[in-house]
């Protein structure tokens, strides 16, 4: 049997067509927010994450926008749209426990998304500054998640003179 590829050629092969994926895979990474986003969370998940991302980032005189200005929700549905079900069904799972915790765990019987803004706080660095490490790594989660989408914003990134240049776009 004739060998059409020696080994030399199928190796150089593959490593072009995997800079080629790589290269189209980043092409879109200068894409800005979708147009139709997915719907991910329902209306209650909105309303909790969007009082978590306001408790994570608050506006402050060096960064006037809030949260709810800006795509933030819209973003994280769509990362986890295209994200594995179970780490969508988990992210989920992480804002409920987040919105029930007051109303289980602490003298609060509220959500967290209907505590005025101090309190927020106050449950948030309880969870930051815990001696459990799984208190701590849910809180780092959530946060590693709404900052990036937050910074990720393009007026954001013009509030904070940041300009990216995309070599695709």
């Amino acid at each position: 049997m004739p060998r059409f590829f020696s080994r030399r050629r199928f190796v150089r092969l593959s490593a072009e067509s995997l800079a080629l994926l790589t290269v189209v895979s980043q092409a879109g990474a200068c894409a800005s927010a979708p147009e139709t986003p997915a719907r991910v969370f329902s209306p209650e998940e909105r309303t909790a994450l969007l009082a978590l991302a306001d408790t994570i980032v608050p506006p402050t005189a060096r960064m006037p926008l809030a949260v709810g200005d800006t795509s933030l929700i819209a973003r994280i549905e769509q990362f986890l749209a295209g994200a594995d079900p179970l780490v969508r069904d988990q992210f989920r799972y992480l804002i409920h426990f987040f919105e029930r915790y007051p109303q289980l765990f602490s003298l609060r019987f509220t959500r967290f998304s209907r505590l005025g803004p101090v309190a927020r706080a106050e449950v948030l660095a309880g969870f930051a500054e815990s001696r459990f490490y799984a208190r701590r790594m849910a809180f780092v989660a959530l946060k590693s998640v709404v900052c990036n989408h937050y910074f990720a914003d393009p007026e954001v990134q013009a509030l904070l003179g940041f300009r990216p240049v995309c070599v695709f776009s």
